[in-house]
């Protein structure tokens, strides 16, 4: 039984999980993209606006024609997409330092954890010590009493 091809020749499953645009300068996903409409060119919105002004208002990857922010396409997405993991994760040595990052707070969370545990031991230690010894004070007060009567 064979799938059914998109346009690009990929299956449209696999198509439809695909549609992350990305920023044609940083080539990252975008999370607010446009269009300039004299390209047809895809950005991520402050990557734009930040090239457009290093460039004097021309279109950084076309060169055409001056890009003023009122003629940009703002695209809306799905709203209650997760955004696109970082590059970093894609990667084997990328997933071994985010695992060691976080082995390193969890290792550092025990360690404040365990030293709160024993500051509220020794803490509770001392209160019991305090109350036992008051309860002695009063028994022996209470004996002392008894045996002047």
């Amino acid at each position: 039984m064979s799938t059914p091809l998109a346009a690009s020749g990929a299956p449209s499953d696999v198509r439809n999980t695909c549609n992350i645009l990305h920023c044609s300068i940083s080539g990252d996903a975008c999370i607010a993209p446009v269009i300039v409409p004299t390209s047809g060119r895809v950005y991520e919105r402050s990557v734009l606006l930040r090239a457009l002004a290093e460039n004097g208002g021309k279109d950084p990857v076309g060169g055409g024609a001056a890009v003023v922010e009122d003629d940009l396409v703002a695209i809306r997405g799905d709203s209650g997409a997760v955004p696109p993991r970082p590059p970093r994760f894609s990667s084997v040595p990328g997933i071994l330092h985010a695992l060691r990052d976080e082995y390193d707070a969890a290792a550092l969370e025990t360690h404040a954890l365990r030293r709160a545990l024993d500051e509220t031991r020794r803490e509770l230690s001392q209160a019991l010590y305090r109350a036992d010894a008051a309860v002695r004070v009063i028994a022996r007060v209470t004996a002392e009493r008894d045996e002047a009567r």
